[in-house]
């Protein structure tokens, strides 16, 4: 049932922003991405869909549609909404299935909508929600370099504001982040790590200050 209310409000969607596309905003305002991955041949990870809306007005979001295709080498295992790098944009309010695709595939369709009372959510302007994070899985041979993420354009990729109409494409734009594969004997450095290395080095140069003033104080004693 869920399934088929989906699909039917996304096909209502372009006959009701043909009655409205006259008043849209011309304008920049929503942008889909995805974040920047590295990954090793054989390796696991994710990576999450970030909408950012980068100009004021706030905008609202009643439901989404959006169709991703990864490059050869790649396949997309899983999609759920428990989000890290941004906030689930529907919080504990969205439906719990975020794709109907049979998985692991190299296309899928990434969708939910609000179930709140309000039947939207705001997206202030300069905030950053996530749409979904995606598993995805490296093949054993999978060629090094990148990989590319693509947002299908179609009738299967569309953002419904709070009244059910489809935000065109004068406030929504789409632009697929990295993803790039390197050799399963090459590290990839998590977060953390690169963060305690720039502390080591930190503390490296503070040392070396303090043994370079040492002498000088002491000529002074």
């Amino acid at each position: 049932m869920l399934k088929i209310f989906r699909r039917t409000l996304f096909s209502l969607a372009p006959a009701v922003l043909a009655l409205f596309l006259a008043d849209a905003p011309c304008r920049a305002g929503f942008v889909v991405t995805t974040t920047a991955v590295v990954a090793n041949q054989g390796g696991t990870g994710y990576f999450e869909v970030l909408l950012t809306n980068d100009s004021a007005p706030d905008r609202t979001l009643s439901a989404y549609s959006i169709d991703i295709q990864v490059g050869p080498g790649v396949w997309m295992t899983s999609v759920d909404d428990a989000t890290s790098v941004a906030a689930f944009v529907f919080g504990s309010e969205g439906t719990g299935t975020l794709s109907f695709d049979p998985l692991p595939a190299n296309f899928v369709n990434v969708s939910d909508l609000s179930t709140s009372l309000d039947g939207f959510v705001t997206v202030a302007a300069n905030q950053t929600v996530s749409l979904g994070r995606i598993g995805y899985s490296v093949a054993s041979n999978a060629a090094p370099g990148l990989v590319p993420i693509t947002f299908v354009m179609g009738p299967g990729t569309m953002l419904l504001s709070g009244s059910g109409v489809s935000y065109p494409s004068s406030v929504l734009s789409f632009a697929p982040g990295t993803f790039e594969v390197v050799g399963s004997g090459t590290a990839v450095p998590e977060p953390s790590s690169v963060l305690l290395s720039l502390s080591g080095v930190g503390l490296l140069a503070a040392a070396g200050w303090a043994r370079r003033k040492a002498p000088t104080a002491a000529a002074r004693s």
